[in-house]
């Protein structure tokens, strides 16, 4: 663990490269520097997604990796025998009908939580299951949603996808509109 701790301080970057999970050859794909991504920890999952000077979302630059399983399935680093989590992209990462272009996002988690049973001396837990994240521009003094660009994170098929919206709303009013998620 204090090994872990000093590569993590050190000046190299701890993810070198990623196995590309869109074909099935043994090809692989560089990982950047991790504060080029906005990581999501998930239920057994952390998703890793590309962020621009700007702070935008691009969810077309999207890697996972398996976190339950990253110190038994890793690769180690030659120097310090640190392990290496295994990196692959999200399925669904080059579909058209993702936004094409960064957009700033805002983040609505989907958990499912259990706040424990003291008689049966079960603990808490809590797990995070799907990021949904909704688009958003900025409109002097507030912040204004964008619900036709609905893109969610899902930890148990370790996809990106865009998320149907339909608009049952009768009036346009943006104040009075609602999101309903299912």
């Amino acid at each position: 663990m204090l090994s872990l701790a000093r590569h993590l301080f050190s000046s190299r970057p701890l993810f070198k490269t990623a196995a590309s999970s869109s074909d099935s050859s043994s090809s692989t794909a560089i990982v950047p520097d991790r504060a080029r991504y906005h990581v999501f920890e998930m239920d057994g999952v952390d998703f890793l997604i590309g962020t621009g000077d700007d702070g935008r979302l691009d969810v077309r630059d999207a890697f996972v990796c398996d976190s339950s399983s990253a110190s038994s399935s890793s690769t180690f680093d030659d120097e310090e025998d640190v392990p290496t989590p295994s990196y692959s992209r999200a399925e669904g990462h080059d579909s058209p009908d993702l936004p094409q272009q960064p957009l700033p996002f805002i983040a609505v988690p989907w958990e499912v939580r259990f706040d424990g049973d003291t008689l049966y001396k079960k603990p808490a837990w809590s797990k995070l299951l799907k990021v949904y994240l909704i688009a958003a521009t900025r409109t002097e003094p507030s912040l204004r949603l964008d619900l036709t660009q609905v893109v969610s994170l899902d930890a148990a098929t370790r996809s990106v996808r865009r998320e149907e919206v339909i608009n049952k709303a009768t009036n346009e009013d943006p104040q009075h509109t609602t999101l309903r998620i299912r």
